[in-house]
C-alpha cells in the first residue's frame, strides 16, 4: 500500500515586496531525492506535478512516497526564497498548517493518559478559570475529547494579535477569548470545525505536563522526537536557525485587519504562539 504526503507551499501573486528574506545557511542537510532510486512508476506523477506546479499560483511542491514504511520516491520543484534564487529540494522545510492538529492529538492524549484523565473530562477540571464571560456554565458541557473531535461548540477564531511569546497561549485565553468570544452550539452536539479547540488542547497539554514546559517543547520533546522527526520545529526562531526553509506567498493580514496578495519573506511572516497547536507555524 502506497501513501502519498505532498506539502504545496502557499499561493503567490504577481505583486512584489521589499526583499526582506533571510539567507538559508549551508547545513549539510541530504537532499531525499539524492539517495532514493528514481521509480519509472511515478514518472506521469513527476509530470503532473510539474504541469499543476507551472498552471498554478504555488511557489514549489515537495513530495514523498512510502511503501512498507520506507520512502520509496521523493522529488520537489519550484523555488524556495520569495526572490527565486534558490530551487527547493526534499529536505526544504514548509508550513504543516492545519496537519499539526493530529500531532497535538497526539501530545493531548499523552498528557491525559499521564495524569490519568479520561477524555471525558471537563474543561473545568483541568482548566478552573476557563469561565466564558458571557456565560460560566458553557465550559462546563466542554470535555477533552470534544477538542479533538471538533465538538467543542467554540466559535471558530484566531484574532488578529501575534506574538513569539510562548507564554501567550495562555495570556490569549484568559485575556481575549474567554471574556470576549462565545460557543455556537452546546457541546458534544455535532461537528463544527474549529481551531480555538485544538489551541485549547494545547493549553491543557502544557497545564497538565508536570515539568511546565511550553507547548512546542512538549511536542519536541514528546512527539516529534521518538517519531524521528528531528527537523520539525513549531518556532518560527527554530525553523530560521535550521536555515532550509521555503518562503511563500500570499495573503499577508496586517494587524488593523486588511490584506494584501504578496510576497511573504520568513521575516514578515507573523507568528500566532496562540495558534500554534492548531497549525500556526509549524515547519
Amino acid at each position: 500500500m502506497l501513501s502519498i504526503l505532498p506539502l504545496i507551499l502557499a499561493c503567490s501573486g504577481d505583486k512584489d515586496s521589499e526583499d526582506t528574506s533571510i539567507a538559508p545557511t549551508d547545513s549539510g542537510i541530504v537532499d531525499t531525492a539524492s539517495t532514493v532510486p528514481r521509480d519509472p512508476r511515478f514518472e506521469d506523477l513527476e509530470a503532473l506535478l510539474k504541469s499543476e506546479l507551472e498552471n498554478s499560483d504555488a511557489l514549489a511542491v515537495s513530495l514523498a512516497i512510502y511503501e512498507k514504511g520506507e520512502v520509496i520516491h521523493a522529488e520537489a520543484h519550484g523555488i524556495q526564497d520569495i526572490d527565486g534564487e534558490t530551487e527547493v529540494d526534499t529536505s526544504t522545510l514548509f508550513q504543516l498548517g492545519s496537519v499539526t492538529k493530529m500531532f497535538t492529538a497526539i501530545g493531548l492524549l499523552q498528557a491525559a493518559e499521564r495524569a490519568g484523565l479520561p477524555l471525558t473530562t471537563t474543561l473545568p477540571e483541568v482548566l478552573p478559570d476557563s469561565d466564558f464571560a458571557q456565560d460560566p456554565t458553557w465550559n462546563d458541557g466542554i470535555q477533552l475529547g470534544y477538542l479533538l473531535t471538533h465538538e467543542s461548540g467554540m466559535f471558530d477564531w484566531l484574532g488578529n494579535t501575534t506574538s513569539s511569546a510562548d507564554s501567550y497561549l495562555q495570556s490569549w485565553f484568559e485575556q481575549v477569548y474567554f471574556p470576549y468570544i462565545w460557543l455556537m452550539n452546546p457541546s458534544g452536539l455535532f461537528y463544527n470545525y474549529t481551531n480555538p479547540g485544538y489551541m485549547l488542547a494545547g493549553l491543557v497539554m502544557e497545564v497538565l505536563d508536570e515539568g511546565n514546559r511550553a507547548y512546542s517543547d512538549v511536542m519536541t520533546e514528546d512527539v516529534f522526537g521518538p517519531l524521528g522527526m528531528n527537523r520539525t520545529y513549531v518556532r518560527k526562531s527554530e525553523a530560521i536557525d535550521d536555515g532550509h526553509f521555503a518562503e511563500s506567498q500570499g495573503y499577508l493580514m496586517t494587524p488593523n485587519g486588511e490584506a494584501s496578495y504578496t510576497r511573504i519573506s520568513m521575516n514578515d511572516l507573523p507568528e500566532l504562539a496562540h495558534g500554534r497547536p492548531a497549525g500556526a507555524g509549524t515547519w
